[in-house]
């Protein structure tokens, strides 16, 4: 498709969203009219008008921009008419004063200037150099008689210095900027700044050649005194700017450091930054869409890939304890990537970024345990880690998934007729903690297990979580701080308590809240512990059938109702990953 084809189609769009908003405006004012039928007439008539008015409103909008940049324009082109008027009817200046000085610069500075022609007449305006490709240096007539020769000498420089930079060209490049932004309030801004440092520079190189700062200054005082300034920014006159702080920065000579090298260097690659920036940008956009994912659950547009990955299932004797210490669940750190006792379900759900209960399949993905470890390429980035994972999972394990979106009955945690009396968090962040993250939600973190009843630690979303086995009482004890409440549905929705269906988040509360409550073990699926008092592996976890047996009463709902909350069914439209395929055993290493 051509940039034409594309623009046309592009203002299809926009004119038929506004065709219909439009209507549906206009059908809006009949009711409304109606309504106010036992009003005054006019108050109708403004209604009508109203609805007419919203059919013109983006062309009216369009004509007002225009109108603007038709009047700025207009402006300037009246005022450079008066200055063409002035310059086309002076006098050619060969002889005299102003043209010795004039030859005087050009033979003391040797000034690397384009051809400049000095003309003059009896108007009262400035000196100034008017014209952009040809440019000239007009004086008002009699100008030499109230100058001293180095006043002149000093005034001269100053033009010429304008003439040296092409400041009228700059000026023109900014006025057009103008024109068409004239409503925005920083261009003009920008504007002023360009004129003032602009003035200031030609001020440097004005005194550095003539060495007299004093007679510079009476010059131009003088010129202030006796001519009208210049009325348009392209012609560079000698008067514009902040004509009191350029005369104590010209005596006070506070503007005449030189950049040194470093400078120049940086400022050089800071210009060359913000002209290559967009470009690069632009290129780098490109670039991401070529290797970003394909929308959708689908697989990456352009496979990452572990560079080395160890896939095995998770031994019984330790499930995850390595020397005393906790390391189940994910952990991404330097150039290695862990995934310790996890399901293959939670595996997924995070190569594809979905929540655990969103991924359908066979039963064994909630009972199968794999620990997977693997070396990520150098140069990678540390959020490109579940695309490696999706490829990983493709490899090994041959998994096909897709993605639908279908209503089913859902758990739906709501706040209870009495009310919400969840404790929202303090203001100050959480405690550091580990980025770990895994299935079930209480046995990542840190902390090493004691003999019978143990704890841990660690972080879960945006949640700091303490989580702690009774297996007297056959209990968890659960801690959160900063819990929000859509976490808070997915974490009831890995334990029995959704009786075999999601549990989505329908409270409405947004704040994050200090948690703590009290469940079975049976909860989460543990049967029974080992005796260093952490879940025996051996035990499955019960099927949705079991856990339906007991629908959500007891003491497994008791904590909830402290909070203020509930469990209730629903019906709601579910987004779903389905395992279409899945090895229940990897391929080998």
């Amino acid at each position: 498709m051509t940039l034409g084809s594309e623009f046309l189609a592009w203002l299809a769009r926009q004119a038929g969203n506004h065709l219909w908003q439009s209507t549906a405006f206009a059908a809006a004012a009949f009711p409304l009219a109606l309504a106010l039928k036992a009003t005054d007439a006019r108050v109708r008539h403004w209604v009508w008008l109203g609805a007419s008015i919203k059919f013109l409103l983006p062309f009216a909008l369009l004509a007002v921009w225009l109108a603007g940049v038709a009047a700025v324009l207009l402006l300037w082109w009246s005022r450079w008419r008066r200055i063409r008027t002035v310059v086309h009817a002076s006098l050619v200046l060969r002889e005299g004063r102003e043209a010795d000085a004039l030859r005087r610069l050009r033979s003391k500075w040797r000034l690397n200037l384009p051809d400049v022609e000095l003309v003059s007449s009896a108007a009262k305006l400035e000196p100034g150099i008017f014209g952009i490709f040809r440019p000239v240096l007009w004086l008002p007539a009699g100008i030499a008689d109230r100058l001293s020769e180095t006043e002149l000498d000093a005034v001269l420089a100053h033009e010429l210095c304008h003439a040296r930079r092409r400041d009228n060209l700059a000026a023109v490049v900014h006025m057009v900027a103008e024109a068409v932004f004239w409503f925005h309030p920083l261009v003009w801004c920008l504007g002023a700044r360009l004129v003032e440092e602009r003035e200031r520079a030609c001020d440097e190189q004005a005194v550095l050649l003539s060495g007299d700062p004093q007679a510079y200054t009476e010059g131009i005082l003088k010129v202030c005194e006796f001519y009208v300034a210049s009325p348009l920014t392209c012609a560079a006159g000698v008067t514009g700017a902040d004509l009191r702080k350029r005369i104590e920065g010209i005596m006070e000579g506070r503007f005449m450091s030189q950049l040194c090298f470093w400078k120049k260097l940086l400022l050089t690659m800071l210009l060359a930054a913000a002209v290559a920036g967009p470009f690069l940008s632009g290129v780098f956009k490109a670039e991401a869409q070529t290797t970003a994912p394909s929308s959708g659950f689908g697989q990456p547009a352009r496979k990452l890939e572990f560079e080395v990955a160890s896939v095995k299932p998770t031994a019984v004797d330790h499930i995850g304890f390595v020397s005393g210490q906790a390391r189940v669940g994910i952990r991404i750190y330097g150039d290695r990537a862990e995934y310790i006792y996890m399901t293959l379900r939670a595996l997924i759900a995070d190569a594809y970024q979905v929540r655990s209960w969103q991924v359908v399949g066979p039963d064994w993905l909630v009972t199968e345990r794999f620990d997977v470890v693997c070396k990520i390429p150098a140069g990678s980035r540390k959020e490109d880690t579940h695309l490696m994972l999706q490829s990983l999972l493709a490899e090994r394990f041959k998994l096909a998934v897709h993605r639908e979106r279908k209503e089913q009955a859902v758990m739906a945690l709501v706040v209870d007729l009495g009310g919400s009396k969840l404790k929202e968090s303090p203001p100050e962040a959480p405690p550091n903690a580990s980025d770990s993250k895994g299935e079930p939600p209480g046995l990542a973190g840190q902390a090493a297990p004691k003999k019978k009843d143990s704890s841990f630690s660690g972080t879960f979303g945006t949640s700091s979580v303490r989580f702690m086995l009774d297996s007297a009482n056959s209990s968890v004890h659960i801690e959160y701080s900063r819990l929000t409440m859509p976490y808070f549905a997915d974490l009831l929705g890995r334990t029995t308590l959704g009786n075999g269906h999601e549990v989505v988040d329908m409270t409405g509360l947004k704040g994050e809240y200090d948690v703590a409550l009290d469940l079975p073990m049976a909860a989460f699926g543990i049967v029974s512990t080992t005796d260093a008092g952490i879940p025996d592996a051996n035990a499955q976890e019960p099927r949705p059938a079991e856990a339906a047996s007991d629908p959500g009463g007891g003491r497994k709902l008791e904590s909830l109702k402290r909070l203020g909350l509930e469990l209730v069914s629903r019906k709601a439209p579910v987004e779903q990953l389905i395992v279409d395929h899945a090895e229940k055993r990897p391929t080998e290493n």
